[in-house]
C-alpha cells in the first residue's frame, strides 16, 4: 500500500486513535521491561576487577553478582498493563491485520521479556533468556568458530584516548549528527556502551580511537538514530520495538559498521567470540569453564573473561547471540531491498514490519 500525502495523513489520524490505549499501557510498562539493565549487576565493577585478579592467580572463578530484587508489586502492574495493552488491540487497522499482528507479536514477547526480567539471579532465568533471545544454530556455532580467528589480527598502532578526550569527541560526534542524545559514564556495563531514552552510556576508561569510531557509529548511527526517529511513526510500535527487533537492529548497527569499514576481520571475531560464550552456556558450562573454552580458540585470557561477563550476567544471557544472527537476516534483507534502510531504522523495526514506515513516509 503506497499513499499519497492526503491519505497518509488521513491513515495517521486514524492509527494514533485506534492504537492509543495500547500505546498508552505499553508505555507505561516499558521502564520494567528492559532485560539488559536487570541483569546488570548492582556490584558489577567491583566483580569485574575481583574476577581479574582470580584469573591472574590462578584462583577459582566464580562470580558472586548482586542484582536488586525485582518488586512484586511492580510485576503485577507491568502484567496488568500488558494485559491490559493486548485487550485494546483494534479490530481494524487498514493493514489487513498486519500492525495488530505485529503489536500481538511485540506484546507476548514482552511477556517473555518481563518473566526474564523477573527472573534475574535465579536457576529460571537462563531458560526465559533462552525461549526470548534463541540459542545458537550448529551453523551458526560452525561459523563463529571459523570467524573467531579474526581476533588474531594484530591491533594497529594507535592513539590511546582518555575519558576526557573521549567525551569531547563523542559529544562532537553527537552535536554533528543532529541527534537529542547526552552523554554519562556508566561504570556498571558489562559492554563498552548502550543506547537508551536520549542517553549513550560508555564505560569510563582509555579507548583506542579506532575503537572509539566504531562505536559511535554502532550506537550513534545505528541505535540512537532508530530510537531518535521512532517519532516519526503514528504509533508506538516504533518505540516499543517489534517483536525480533532486538536482534535486527544490532543488525543494523552491525550493518553501519561494515559501511563504514570498521566491521573486519578482528570485529567479526569478538562477535564470534560472542556466539561461543553463548554456546558455552547453552551446553551448560560453568562461568569458569566457558573461559577455558574461549581461551581453546586463543582469545586472551582478559577478553575471554570479560565475554563471559555479558553472557553468564544475571544466571545466563543469550542477547549476545542475537548479532551474529541479526547482522546476516539484514545485510539479506538489505541485498534484496537497499533502499529499505531508512525505513527500518523509523523506530526500533524489522524486516517484517516495515511496510508501515513505506507506506506512510517518504524515505
Amino acid at each position: 500500500m503506497n499513499l499519497n500525502s492526503e491519505q497518509a495523513s488521513s491513515v495517521t489520524a486514524h492509527l494514533r486513535k485506534a492504537f492509543a490505549r495500547t500505546d498508552a499501557c505499553l508505555l507505561e510498562a516499558l521502564p520494567y521491561l528492559r532485560p539488559l539493565a536487570a541483569v546488570s549487576p548492582s556490584n558489577a565493577v567491583e566483580e569485574r576487577e575481583r574476577l581479574a585478579r582470580c584469573l591472574a592467580e590462578g584462583k577459582p572463578l566464580r562470580p558472586a553478582w548482586r542484582y536488586p530484587p525485582a518488586s512484586p508489586l511492580a510485576l503485577r502492574a507491568t502484567k496488568r498493563l500488558l494485559a491490559d495493552a493486548a485487550a485494546a488491540l483494534p479490530t481494524e487497522d487498514g493493514f489487513d491485520g498486519r500492525l495488530r499482528a505485529a503489536y500481538e507479536a511485540r506484546i507476548a514477547e514482552l511477556y517473555l521479556t518481563l518473566a526474564c526480567a523477573a527472573s534475574v539471579g535465579t536457576a529460571s532465568h537462563r531458560e526465559h533468556s533462552r525461549r526470548l533471545f534463541g540459542a545458537p544454530s550448529t551453523e551458526e556455532i560452525a561459523a563463529a568458530k571459523r570467524e573467531i580467528a579474526g581476533l588474531h589480527v594484530a591491533l594497529p598502532i594507535a592513539v590511546i584516548l582518555e575519558p576526557r578526550e573521549i567525551a569531547e569527541v563523542v559529544t562532537e560526534a553527537i552535536a554533528q549528527r543532529g541527534l537529542p542524545f547526552r552523554l554519562q559514564w556508566a561504570p556498571h556495563l558489562a559492554s563498552r556502551a548502550a543506547v537508551g531514552d536520549g542517553v549513550l552510556f560508555l564505560r569510563p576508561e582509555p579507548l583506542r580511537r579506532p575503537l572509539l569510531a566504531r562505536l559511535i557509529v554502532h550506537e550513534l548511527d545505528g541505535h540512537a538514530r532508530s530510537e531518535t526517529r521512532s517519532t516519526l511513526l503514528p504509533v508506538a510500535l516504533g518505540k516499543l520495538g517489534a517483536a525480533g527487533s532486538a536482534m535486527d537492529q544490532e543488525g543494523v548497527a552491525l550493518w553501519h559498521e561494515a559501511e563504514a569499514g570498521h566491521y573486519d576481520a578482528r570485529r567479526r571475531g569478538e562477535v564470534a567470540a560472542r556466539v561461543l560464550a553463548v554456546a558455552a552456556l547453552d551446553e551448560g558450562q560453568s562461568f569458569a569453564g566457558c573461559v577455558r573454552f574461549l581461551e581453546s580458540f586463543g582469545v586472551p585470557d582478559i577478553s575471554a573473561l570479560a565475554f563471559a561477563e555479558r553472557v553468564y550476567r544475571g544466571g545466563g544471557f543469550y542477547r549476545d547471540a542475537c548479532y551474529f544472527r541479526g547482522f546476516g537476516r539484514i545485510e539479506r534483507h538489505l541485498r534484496r531491498f537497499p533502499t529499505d534502510l531508512t525505513a527500518l531504522q523509523t523506530g526500533k523495526l524489522t524486516p517484517a514490519t516495515v511496510f508501515l514506515p513505506r507506506a506512510l513516509m517518504a524515505g
